[in-house]
């Protein structure tokens, strides 16, 4: 194995091992944005190594390193880039919520349409069930009131 396949070996390992003791939990960085440089920086020895080695030049490296510098300079606004993106999550749920609460109103009052004939059938069954009850009532009412009255004033003489 040559000194390049070596070094991308070594330093793949160790980015395997820095991600997953910081999922794992074991390491905490203050802040996402060290985490992120030191990734980047991982991987700009690594690029460095393989420019001087292949190219020998230091012109690359120069080159090289100011672009790395650039992507450490924005890494460091990531939280404030997460901040942005969590803001513009909440915007999103904010204006997708009512949207789909209007959509399962109008589920809703599909549902009640189609359910409408039966809800209207059980209420007018039940209505008429008491509207029935309470003419058979009424006219068991009028019908003891008669026949009470016509009891009462048939036994006398003075009703006649």
């Amino acid at each position: 194995m040559n000194e390049i396949s070596i070094a991308i070996i070594t330093i793949s390992i160790i980015i395997i091992i820095i991600i997953t003791l910081k999922f794992l939990g074991k390491i905490e960085f203050k802040s996402q944005a060290n985490f992120f440089i030191g990734i980047f920086y991982i991987i700009y020895w690594i690029i460095y190594k393989l420019l001087l080695l292949i190219y020998k030049n230091l012109y690359y490296i120069i080159v090289f390193g100011l672009i790395v510098a650039f992507f450490l300079t924005i890494s460091t606004y990531i939280p404030i880039i997460s901040n942005i993106t969590n803001a513009i999550k909440k915007l999103l749920i904010f204006i997708i919520t009512p949207i789909l609460n209007l959509v399962l109103a109008i589920g809703s009052i599909f549902t009640n349409i189609v359910q409408f004939p039966f809800v209207i059938y059980e209420n007018f069954k039940v209505f008429f069930d008491a509207l029935k009850i309470i003419i058979i009532k009424t006219i068991s009412f009028i019908n003891f009131i008669s026949g009470f009255l016509f009891y009462e004033f048939s036994a006398t003489d003075d009703f006649l």
